[in-house]
């Protein structure tokens, strides 16, 4: 027998739907009289738009099949939650601001997705914003190797005398006279230095090569705890022929007991570089130091952009390299929205020119310059052939030469052969090469696309390595200089990336050069090898966002993705070629967070300029 708890009061059919009918019906007259405002309900229940931009040309790039087309041209773009809510006309979009939603009239600018730039060591280049003491490298110039070496000579003493005994002494060179003075002439090498700084370690870095003295290479043992340092430059000399290792991370050794200094440098490093419009970066990292600096400024939440990065620390100075990554695992693609893992590297195959690996004929003096560390039996050739045989991905390597191609192009075959992988599985893996100083050569391209290979370039090489080619090499071989439209026309994938600070306060100078190709002085250097600016983009956006594994949320301005965009100071689709150059934004947003903000249109919506402004007269 059931309870009178158990009995359910059931409403008589007519009556029900009459009282359905008039709960909707005030639901309605309430809509069309304004009495219920979705404002009056808590922003929990109604998420508004943080922020809308309107009345401008928002180009998505979401067309990445057409080298041609940019992709669609809409009105207004409403960001809410870090994420692209909606994109179209203005009508569409200004309809769903809340009380709170910031409105930025464009005033028909153009706004297109923040800039991936998938190779530059912003870490490497952090410690110039306040070293706590450590102070900066000397630098010291020389139009000879002779005037240079009395003008070293006189750094150095004037340095001993200012110094401790056991504290750092460290010189920055050009590289024309440094390089005929140390590198071929063997003078003023690691005797000069003891001689002169028998109790101070001394480094002196000539761009990608070091100098060390007996005291710096202790040093650098002694942080590393490896018996192995010495091993990687000539012990008699005290040369690094590819001195990355030493000029990179003995910055990081000297800021070893202030992290939050290091960590302050790399954080700085990356606000500047989204007042250029670089939104995302990848790079390698050499030293743990600065694993340390990113993890925490992950942690905070304080990480200004976002970096893709590649675990190169393992392999310095590690004679177990190869057991080390063998055990790793595959980390690729994990980590956070602002910090995650894209694969591992050696670091280099040879060295930046003119120490590059290339099988173009040239003089003697020409040919002994060249560097080979990927040839079989060489020790960077046994680590990456483990890598990839236990599944790992390869990016960020350096790759200058075309010789330097061709190994790489062997180590992933025969690694991925012995891992008994099929073509289909080691095409994605989405192995990357980096920089095209040299190369690929022509011959090279089909390879490069049968295995799935990405090629990033670095256009500051057109006007730098060219005029040196055609001087070193002739003619024939200007086309292998940053050949992107030979790459593009194969059919090989194709990213873009910038590879040093960009000088001017822009990122969009490394877009003019592919475009124009114009040095200096204003020649064209192998101008059948010139990009649509379309094309020049799409490597710095869509195709970009492949290379850091982040397809489905970076790239492109559609919804649901990562509100990551730049708003111009000038169409960058309508300005004359030569003047691309002078494009740079106004505003950088990453996550729908304003990162860069200049003065004018600070003053223009009202809003703060970010404390963090760029000098364009650098």
């Amino acid at each position: 027998m059931k309870s009178r708890r158990d009995k359910r009061y059931q409403m008589p059919k007519h009556r029900k739907h009459r009282v359905i009918f008039s709960v909707l019906t005030a639901f309605f007259i309430a809509l069309s009289t304004g009495n219920l405002q979705a404002q009056n309900l808590p922003p929990e229940v109604i998420a508004y738009p943080e922020m809308i931009v309107y009345n401008g040309q928002i180009v998505t790039m979401d067309n990445r099949a057409n080298n041609t087309v940019p992709g669609s041209i809409v009105q207004a773009m409403a960001i809410r939650d870090g994420e692209i809510l909606k994109l179209g006309e203005d009508s569409d979009v200004l309809r769903l601001a809340g009380p709170n939603t910031r409105r930025i009239d464009l005033k028909n600018r153009t706004v297109i997705p923040g800039l991936i730039d998938t190779h530059s060591h912003l870490h490497d280049g952090s410690d110039h914003w306040g070293t706590s003491g450590i102070g900066s490298a000397i630098r010291v110039e020389g139009e000879t190797p002779e005037e240079l070496a009395v003008n070293l000579e006189t750094a150095v003493r004037d340095a001993v005398g200012q110094a401790s005994p056991g504290s750092w002494i460290r010189i920055s060179l050009g590289t024309d006279a440094a390089y005929q003075l140390i590198v071929r002439q063997k003078k003023f090498i690691r005797a000069d230095l003891d001689r002169l700084a028998p109790e101070n370690p001394v480094h002196v870095s000539i761009r990608t090569i070091g100098l060390l003295n007996g005291k710096g290479i202790e040093a650098v043992e002694e942080y590393y705890r490896s018996s192995i340092v010495a091993e990687a430059l000539d012990r008699k000399t005290g040369i690094a022929t590819f001195g990355t290792e030493f000029n990179r991370a003995i910055p990081v050794m000297l800021l070893q007991n202030r992290p939050d200094v290091l960590t302050e440098n790399v954080r700085k490093e990356m606000e500047e570089w989204a007042t250029f419009g670089i939104t995302t970066f990848s790079s390698h990292i050499n030293v743990p130091g600065h694993v340390n600096a990113y993890a925490e400024l992950n942690r905070r939440g304080a990480m200004p952009i976002r970096f893709a990065w590649t675990h190169r620390s393992g392999t310095i100075f590690n004679p177990n390299a190869s057991a080390f990554y063998t055990r790793i695992g595959d980390l690729s693609g994990s980590g956070s929205d602002h910090w995650w893992n894209i694969g591992v590297t050696v670091g280099h195959l040879d060295q930046s020119y003119p120490g590059i690996a290339t099988s173009a004929p040239a003089r003697p003096e020409i040919k002994e310059r060249e560097i080979n560390l990927g040839q079989p039996g060489d020790f960077k050739r046994g680590v990456m052939f483990d890598m990839v045989r236990s599944g790992l991905r390869i990016t960020g390597t350096h790759i200058a030469g075309d010789i330097a191609v061709e190994n790489f192009l062997d180590i992933i075959e025969e690694g991925s052969q012995a891992a008994g992988m099929t073509l289909e599985q080691v095409r994605n893996r989405k192995h990357v090469i980096d920089h095209c100083t040299m190369g690929p050569r022509p011959e090279q391209h089909e390879r490069l696309i049968r295995l799935g290979i990405t090629m990033s370039c670095a256009p500051k090489y057109i006007p730098s390595v060219a005029p040196r080619v055609l001087k070193d090499y002739g003619e024939r071989y200007l086309t292998w200089v940053v050949p992107m439209k030979a790459l593009l026309d194969s059919g090989v994938k194709l990213v873009w990336q910038i590879d040093q600070h960009p000088v001017g306060g822009s990122a969009f100078q490394y877009l003019e050069l592919p475009i124009t190709r114009k040095g200096p002085d204003g020649r064209i250097w192998s101008p059948s090898q010139r990009l649509d600016r379309v094309v020049a983009l799409k490597a710095a956006t869509s195709w970009a966002s492949e290379y850091v594994l982040r397809p489905q949320v970076l790239g492109t301005l559609e919804t649901g993705k990562w509100a990551d965009f730049l708003i111009l100071n000038q169409d960058y689709f309508r300005v004359p070629e030569d003047d691309i150059s002078e494009v740079r934004p106004l505003m950088t947003v990453v996550g729908g967070k304003t990162v860069y903000l200049d003065p004018g249109l600070a003053n223009e919506t009202g809003m703060e300029p970010t404390a963090f402004q760029p000098d364009f007269a650098k």
